[in-house]
């Protein structure tokens, strides 16, 4: 069976391909399989069960002994003629913007043209520690975080839910105000949003202990006819001090930052929403 057969273009992140094989192993291992033509029929096996963990698998219970699975030809035909199938992936549209976003990144890293930005305390392997979170989202979480970026441009995922939990992510676009224009220096506004960044950074580490990392984005107003620039933040949760705490809540007052009237939007997606 051949892996690049069908399998870039269903399982093309690397949360959902690594899961896969894994369970494939493991189920060939078990001595679970009689017999496939072809990966896109076990593909398709796969991707309607679930297990009890709710994740997708081979079998429902791993616990129970089946007899060997025969996977019937032409089941991946049937599978993505499927009503569900069809909405799955018009559902998943908004996720390749998150997929945009990272070869944005990861094409600065490669080329060696990240900027970091003079005074801050971040280098090349925290800039690309961050494109690595953001590459290890399944296509499912790639969602909410593409299309809430693409449609408000301005937005913070915190997931609360395994597995999951562990990441923040944010976008904050920032214009230039009065003073910088004053400041006649493209380099001070980018300064003042990568503080900005910062800031926001830390106080979603203090606000939401159970995250272990945040990575955010910052950037500007999308002005047709202008170019534009974009920094990559990441940092790591902390043991905030009592003083660290008090400077973080005051910074992010200042800048208006988690204050009341905060507008806040729970997401949930199905995999496959209803046609």
């Amino acid at each position: 069976m051949r892996l690049d057969s069908v399998l870039p273009t269903e399982l093309d992140t690397v949360l959902d391909f690594t899961e896969y094989l894994t369970k494939k192993a493991a189920f060939l291992r078990s001595g679970g399989l009689e017999s496939a033509v072809g990966e896109q029929d076990l593909l398709a096996h796969y991707a309607v069960r679930m297990n009890e963990d709710d994740e997708h698998d081979f079998v429902e219970n791993r616990a129970l002994r089946c007899p060997p699975l025969h996977v019937e030809p032409g089941l991946y035909r049937i599978f993505e003629r499927d009503t569900r199938y069809v909405a799955r992936k018009e559902a998943d549209a908004p996720s390749y913007f998150w997929d945009r976003l990272i070869e944005f990144f990861a094409n600065h890293i490669i080329d060696g043209t990240s900027v970091i930005m003079d005074g801050h305390d971040y280098d090349l392997e925290k800039f690309e520690l961050g494109v690595r979170h953001m590459a290890l989202q399944c296509r499912v979480v790639r969602r909410g975080l593409g299309g809430a970026v693409e449609v408000i441009r301005r937005a913070i995922v915190v997931p609360t839910d395994p597995p999951e939990c562990e990441t923040g992510f944010f976008v904050l676009t920032m214009k230039r105000l009065d003073w910088m224009k004053r400041s006649g220096s493209y380099e001070e506004y980018r300064r003042a949003r990568a503080n900005a960044a910062l800031i926001c950074a830390k106080g979603l580490l203090a606000r939401f202990p159970h995250l272990e990392r945040v990575v955010g984005v910052a950037c500007e107003p999308a002005i047709k006819g202008h170019g534009g620039s974009e920094e990559l933040i990441y940092v790591e949760q902390a043991q905030w001090s009592r003083s660290d705490s008090a400077a973080i809540e005051e910074d992010c007052r200042r800048l208006g930052m988690f204050q009341e009237g905060t507008k806040v939007w729970h997401w949930h997606d199905d995999e496959c929403p209803r046609a």
